[in-house]
């Protein structure tokens, strides 16, 4: 722990020290400081009531050498984090225009791709709806077969249950994968419209330099909505 000095005290130990050669030339330094009630603080090392604030160092002879900077207050750790967070904010919005910039030539890409991507996702819709249509059929045939059991042929009826359990979890399956289907469309949909947006914005802004490499697809333009 720092010893603490009276300013007068302090400065007649500095003068008693210059007066020794063999500590002057021992490059001997002193650390001042203020704390939070403005009484400074002397001795050879910081004194810990000036934990938030800056340190001074005075060498042998009484001259201020160095200065270290206090500790940041909580609202300037605050704000320079949110200074962080916005430059790494701006940082990741211009990688993501560059490769908006290296993916489209021009706006009808936009809506090119995301009609290729549409037609895709409606093909497997199609096929799921018309394997659901098949099977709702097969169940309302395997539901008549079992009425008819109950009354006719009992042995048979619990495998027909069995059936009818298993086509049921195929079709509750196959429409679930239809409604993902139809979200992956909207998800689709709204990035193609983000990406559109975006690309216009940067159309009225200077280009800028397109990353080693990057190149550009020329698929056939489509009408743009």
């Amino acid at each position: 722990m720092a010893r603490k000095h009276t300013i007068l005290v302090t400065w007649f130990l500095i003068a008693g020290l210059c007066s020794l050669p063999a500590i002057a030339d021992s490059g001997f330094t002193i650390e001042k400081c203020q704390d939070a009630n403005g009484e400074w603080h002397y001795g050879d090392t910081a004194d810990v009531d000036c934990a938030k604030s800056k340190i001074i160092e005075i060498n042998n002879s009484g001259v201020e050498t160095k200065e270290i900077a206090g500790p940041l207050t909580a609202a300037q750790l605050k704000e320079r984090a949110a200074q962080q967070a916005a430059a790494k904010k701006q940082e990741k919005q211009a990688e993501k225009d560059q490769l908006l910039r290296s993916m489209y030539a021009s706006e009808s890409d936009i809506t090119y791709v995301r009609d290729r991507k549409i037609a895709d996702v409606e093909s497997q819709i199609r096929a799921s709806e018309e394997t659901v249509k098949s099977l709702n059929a097969t169940l309302v045939r395997l539901q008549k077969q079992e009425r008819q059991q109950q009354t006719s042929n009992k042995a048979y009826a619990g495998t027909t249950a069995t059936i009818i359990a298993n086509t049921q979890s195929q079709i509750a399956t196959h429409e679930a994968s239809i409604k993902e289907k139809r979200q992956e469309e909207d998800t689709i949909r709204k990035q193609a419209a983000a990406d559109l947006a975006r690309y216009r914005e940067l159309e009225k802004k200077p280009p800028q330099p397109a990353a080693a490499g990057a190149g550009t697809t020329t698929p056939s333009a489509t009408t743009t909505p």
